[in-house]
């Protein structure tokens, strides 16, 4: 019977999973045991050995992460027992042993063993499906291995790190440049290995690491780039005709909580209280969200009326805790210099948090959003200003929807940001924040008024923002125009706002919309629901101008149809011209 360990990676106290196999190590111990203050360092000792004994990097585990685990491995291999093959996994990623589309199964749960049963994890199972095998990984399918990379991390370490790589391998070279340009990538540097081969992927690697260490700075970093690396490692090994398995990955997601930082303005009452309940009502019962309200005076945060109902929010849902913060900036008004700037010393104990305004409404759980989307190498990510460009020499983002690495930004310096010119608040663009500090989020994560995928029919809009996590409005407001494309959802999460908090009268059009807007008109009179507003009246589009009919029946009718339309009455009028000349 072939031996096999995974060394389970843990830096905190979490769930544990140990058997014959699976092996749980401290990574990052030399570090930590410095650290009195950890409340999980006792659990970690007592339960797990540690990357800290023998020959080891563990004191390089802010760069290195669970490379530490595995360079440990290299060094001591006789303290794990010499077996034939040693594997790689993470506290809450383990591999799938049983058959399945998906490359990624994700367990929202608490117990492990039900957790253990959904993947069809067994230790024969294991053994029997390495049996004939040199290694396992996880593969999946993306847009590009390196604009993947790209999207989240910084370019010129992939590119550094692959030119030591054709350097100190050159027969390498031809293998890199075709994985980093295909669709299929081996992710989560998960692995099970042949002793054999493990040996030789270390020194393959780890040499690699040390030079790309010796030619940049590396201080506060995470090299991200060994994971393009050992995909590369793997990619070749194929063509050396290595038999390998491929497998799926099950996430043991558990318990998340969610930082989200969101501006307060009095005038902005109903439509906070929209995000809010678009945020809340999505959440699964494992998900909870900490939501700081930004107030920038004193006399917004007293207004206990306002802060009542925005509570009442949180009650309804359950899911969610309130705090308000109203930070002392000398004079200055938050509305001009930016919130973002000063969220590292406003949230001091928060590491990673999610940045919303207004123009924003939530359409899913958040937690797979905020556990897979990494702004490490950045300050900030967000919605392109512009186009999606991902080698453009800098980037801009909007302000509306920001991922923002708060530890960043405190060791840094303050930051602004100011409104495009001619635009409206929701054209808000971060700026000031030098070049290579901002990142793009995953174009599947947001859909926005002015862009794709929202170009289209009401009724195909409804169909492509599934999947995706936010709308974002950057152009006009569904509470000032509820006809903009995907208003009806916004006017959805509207009618589910406790009936109490009161809906100004200026967000009801004066006319009623037309038959094809039905969505929006429901979400409309829900939203009037138990309010003393008067009905609204008839066909807000009859006093638009001919252009603005133009665009509001594309919006709702298509393409083919609005040309018909247009050259109809393009021909209508032609011919009524012509009858008055004679």
């Amino acid at each position: 019977m072939v031996s096999v360990k995974i060394l389970v990676c843990y830096h905190k106290k979490d769930v544990l999973f140990r058997d014959e196999i699976l092996t749980p190590i401290h990574v990052g111990r030399a570090a930590a045991l410095r650290r009195p203050e950890n409340p999980d360092a006792a659990w970690l000792l007592d339960t797990m050995i540690g990357d800290d004994t023998g020959e080891n990097i563990s004191f390089k585990n802010a760069s290195y992460n669970e490379l530490t685990a595995v360079y440990w491995a290299w060094k001591n291999y006789a303290a794990l027992g010499n077996p034939d093959y040693i594997g790689l996994a993470h506290y809450r990623r383990h591999f799938v042993l049983r058959r399945m589309n998906a490359p990624e199964l994700v367990y929202r749960g608490e117990d492990p063993q039900e957790f253990l049963s959904r993947i069809g994890y067994s230790e024969e199972k294991l053994r029997r499906m390495l049996s004939g095998k040199d290694f396992a990984a996880h593969m999946s399918r993306t847009d590009s291995v390196y604009e993947q990379y790209i999207r989240s991390h910084r370019r010129e370490d992939l590119d550094l790190a692959v030119r030591i790589l054709k350097e100190q391998h050159p027969d390498y070279a031809g293998t890199a440049d075709e994985y980093l340009k295909g669709q299929k990538g081996f992710f989560c540097n998960m692995f099970v290995m042949s002793k054999e081969l493990f040996f030789d992927y270390c020194s393959f690697l780890f040499p690699i690491l040390e030079e790309f260490e010796r030619r940049t700075k590396l201080a506060g970093r995470r090299l991200f780039v060994s994971e393009r690396l050992t995909g590369i490692y793997l990619a070749h090994q194929i063509r050396k005709k290595k038999r390998c398995r491929t497998l799926p990955v099950g996430v043991f997601a558990g318990r998340a909580e969610i930082p989200v930082a969101i501006p307060y303005r009095r005038e902005s009452l109903f439509p906070v209280a929209v995000l809010l309940t678009s945020l809340l009502s999505h959440a699964h019962p494992l998900t909870r969200y900490r939501i700081f309200l930004l107030a920038k005076s004193p006399s917004v945060q007293g207004e206990e009326q306002e802060r009542q109902y925005l509570e009442e929010v949180c009650r309804k849902w359950g899911n969610g805790c309130l705090k308000w913060i109203c930070p002392d900036h000398k004079g200055k008004d938050p509305q001009e210099t930016g919130w973002v700037p000063l969220l590292g010393e406003l949230l001091p104990g928060v590491s990673k948090c999610l940045y919303l305004e207004e123009n924003v409404t939530v359409l899913s759980d958040l937690e797979e959003f905020f556990r897979t989307c990494s702004v490490d190498d950045y300050e900030a990510a967000g919605v392109p200003a512009g186009a999606y460009d991902l080698f453009a020499s800098r980037r801009s983002v909007l302000t509306g929807l920001l991922l923002v690495h708060t530890k960043h930004l405190r060791a840094g310096r303050r930051r602004t940001y100011s409104p495009v010119r001619g635009k409206k608040p929701a054209g808000r663009v971060l700026t000031g924040i030098p070049n290579g500090q901002i990142a793009y989020l995953p174009p599947w994560t947001t859909a926005t008024e002015s862009g794709r995928p929202w170009d289209g029919p009401e009724t195909a809009l409804r169909e492509r923002q599934k999947g995706r996590a936010f709308v974002l409005w950057d152009r006009e407001m569904p509470w000032s125009n509820p006809f903009v494309p995907g208003g009806s959802l916004w006017w959805e999460m509207a009618s589910q706002v406790p009936a109490d908090i009161p809906l100004p009268p200026e967000y009801l059009p004066k006319e009623e919309g037309v038959a094809s807007a039905g969505n929006v008109q429901r979400g409309i009179g829900d939203a009037q629901n138990s309010r003393s507003y008067p009905a609204s009246g008839r066909d807000a589009w009859r006093g638009y101008s001919w252009f603005g009919k133009l665009r509001f029946f594309y919006h709702h009718n298509g393409l083919g149809n609005t040309v018909r339309y247009g050259f109809g009455k393009l021909f209508r009028g032609i011919l009524a011209r012509l009858k008055g000349r004679s």
